[in-house]
């Protein structure tokens, strides 16, 4: 894992992690604002035209920090199942402007790896970003985007930090189906609800093309 790693911030987070969950410990590197989380701007460059897939879409709250970030996008596309929040979604999407409602796309459903595929329910759009807060279902709805991720090589942003096996499932995975993928590690600072838990680890997956020149 440390040889596919990218950058030394990368592999100091990816060790300092593993340490505090082997000892309890809490995180002492530096982290990242919580409002960086997925649209790291040192890590990958934007796209005008971006069609963001947005997985866990919760309330809109990560939409909203994206638009903090970047006020130009061509389609967001917002997958969230829990009722209660797809209601909360739905009254916070109207503080935007009418233009920005129109290229947002709630759909209502439980996306996974099987019967609503990533592969299936944005089949012709030409997917430039995909974060994921999916609480442990990250590797199996990747695999429901084999296609969309061979096709067009999204920026893949995804939470690491709901199972064990997902810090290195979930690179290895994503190197197998595109082997221009630089793999990055970033931690960003927990919510007061998850403060004490060491959540808020964060894998991107960037092809060469959207590498921030440094």
């Amino acid at each position: 894992m440390m040889k596919m790693l990218a950058d030394d911030e990368s592999k100091k987070a990816y060790i300092e992690y593993i340490r505090t969950k082997a000892y309890c410990d809490f995180y002492r590197l530096t982290q990242h604002p919580t409002w960086n989380k997925y649209f790291d701007d040192n890590i990958y460059t934007h796209k005008d035209d971006e069609v963001f897939i947005n997985c866990g879409a919760s309330n809109g709250d990560t939409i909203f920090y994206y638009l903090e970030k970047f006020d130009m996008f061509k389609k967001i596309i917002a997958l969230e199942s829990d009722k209660s929040r797809i209601t909360q979604f739905k009254e916070n999407i109207h503080y935007l402007s009418k233009t920005d409602q129109q290229k947002i796309i709630l759909h209502p459903i439980l996306v996974d790896g099987k019967d609503n595929k990533l592969d299936v329910i944005c089949n012709n759009e030409q997917v430039s970003l995909i974060n994921m807060d999916i609480e442990g279902m990250e590797l199996e709805v990747l695999k429901g985007a084999k296609n969309i991720i061979k096709n067009n090589h999204p920026v893949i942003a995804t939470c690491a930090y709901h199972l064990p096996s997902d810090l290195y499932e979930l690179p290895l995975y994503l190197k197998e189906l595109v082997n221009d993928y630089e793999i990055f590690y970033r931690k960003y600072a927990s919510t007061i609800r998850n403060r004490f838990c060491n959540a808020e680890l964060v894998l991107y997956a960037v092809p060469q093309k959207r590498l921030v020149k440094k």
